[in-house]
């Protein structure tokens, strides 16, 4: 399976499982399809709080690339 469907698999399920996400969006950077780069998810999400950029990273499986997901609140 490739990154990018990687990627869309993950905000599907984010979706699903938390409702209050309004938009989730895949980050890449030119050339940001090396194994070892993170996929990186913006979302959008009513129930978090204000707290800027805090990306919580999760380590490299066997099944998937590592993965930074950044939560943010709408007025951010």
């Amino acid at each position: 399976m490739d990154r990018e469907q990687i990627a869309k698999e993950l905000v599907e399920y984010h979706v699903i499982v938390e409702d209050e996400i309004v938009l989730a969006v895949m980050y890449a950077r030119k050339g940001g399809d090396h194994p070892e780069e993170p996929i990186k998810l913006l979302e959008v999400n009513r129930a978090t709080v204000p707290a800027g950029v805090m990306p919580v990273y999760f380590g490299q499986t066997r099944e998937y690339p590592p993965v930074v997901i950044i939560e943010v609140t709408e007025e951010e």
